[in-house]
């Protein structure tokens, strides 16, 4: 071997040598993992962990024990990252633990990442599923469900509405769909629905989730407000004002109103009246009917203002007249003055 041969032999390994020095001082590549992870039972989940490393870099898990899936594994490599992924089939309470991924490999030496699993049975008595239902207009309620710990896997989850079913003779009360169909707003984390009373009072939400799982919320009652209309009278009325009074509303709907409000036609004129039952209407004018319906009101959330009155028509009283004579009919000054003197001078003058 000639020394030229020899020297660029030296050359290569010291360079190699000080490469891997470099890689030693700089430190192990840190492995960067998916994160910890909570999962329902029956679902897949996938674990990933990825750090800078070569083709060859040997990637091994070790999981929890009685893990039974620990063979499903993907090996990925590019631009000198490598990514391995564990993935999990119908997970059982066995699969929950911690997780470690193990880079090794000859140029940046072994590290290790964690991942900790925890495995969730769906429980029916759990708040994790929450419905609640607030009267919404007369005769429809609003029903908000909500997934507190987004326990529902998936995007396009199926929602329905399950009613409590007495069958009596000694059978026992069980769920089944309300046959209903739901309008709601929202998304898979919170959803708001407007609905109409069920064929049962007591009834609660059925999500199903991508995973199959069927999950569902607390029991709830359905809540509205009762048919109801103000019963409006005239009590005064003057030529420029009318004053009305009302009856006060079933206390389900009074408790919740913040305002009455007085509408006034013709130029449909509102005005709110708060915690009266009666209305003084000023502005009015003389000789004239108007149209007044009155409406308890409440929150947005609730509907706003419910169901009006039937329509009051309420009069004013007449315009006063004043008799004015006309200006024809006035007597010149010179006119009186001349008849006076005339009487005077007939009487004075007595011509027979």
């Amino acid at each position: 071997m000639s020394r030229s041969n020899l020297a660029s032999i030296v050359k290569i390994s010291l360079l190699l040598a000080c490469f891997v020095l470099i890689q030693r001082v700089a430190g192990v590549p840190e492995v960067i993992t998916s994160g910890d992870v909570t999962v329902n039972e029956t679902a897949t989940q996938k674990l990933e962990c990825s750090r800078k490393g070569l083709n060859d870099t040997k990637v091994t898990w070790k999981t929890p024990i009685d893990h039974q899936n620990h063979e499903n594994q993907s090996f990925f490599y590019e631009n000198d990252i490598v990514t391995s992924t564990l993935t999990l089939l119908n997970v059982t309470q066995r699969d929950d633990g911690e997780y470690n991924c193990l880079f090794e490999d000859g140029i940046f030496g072994f590290s290790i990442g964690s991942i900790n699993v925890k495995v969730r049975k769906p429980n029916l008595d759990n708040n994790d599923l929450s419905a609640t239902v607030k009267p919404y207009k007369q005769g429809g309620a609003r029903l908000t469900w909500q997934d507190n710990n987004s326990i529902v896997p998936g995007e396009n989850v199926s929602v329905s509405i399950e009613c409590k079913i007495t069958r009596g003779n000694n059978v026992p009360s069980g769920w089944e769909d309300c046959g209903e169909k739901l309008n709601c707003t929202g998304n898979k984390i919170r959803s708001v629905c407007d609905i109409k009373k069920f064929k049962s009072n007591e009834f609660r939400v059925k999500v199903k989730g991508s995973d199959g799982h069927d999950y569902f919320s607390n029991s709830v009652n359905f809540n509205t407000y009762p048919p109801f209309a103000p019963n409006v009278t005239l009590v005064n009325s003057t030529q420029d004002s009318v004053t009305i009074t009302w009856n006060k509303s079933p206390y389900v709907i009074e408790s919740d109103t913040h305002f009455h409000e007085i509408t006034v036609l013709p130029g449909k004129r509102v005005i709110k009246n708060y915690g009266k039952f009666s209305e003084k209407i000023n502005g009015l004018n003389c000789s004239n009917t108007y149209s007044i319906r009155v409406a308890p009101c409440v929150d947005d959330e609730y509907g706003g203002c419910l169901s009006a009155s039937e329509e009051l028509k309420a009069t004013t009283k007449p315009c006063k007249i004043t008799k004015n004579i006309s200006a024809i009919s006035q007597p010149e000054t010179s006119t009186v003055v001349l008849a006076i003197f005339s009487l005077y001078f007939l009487t004075k003058y007595n011509f027979n």
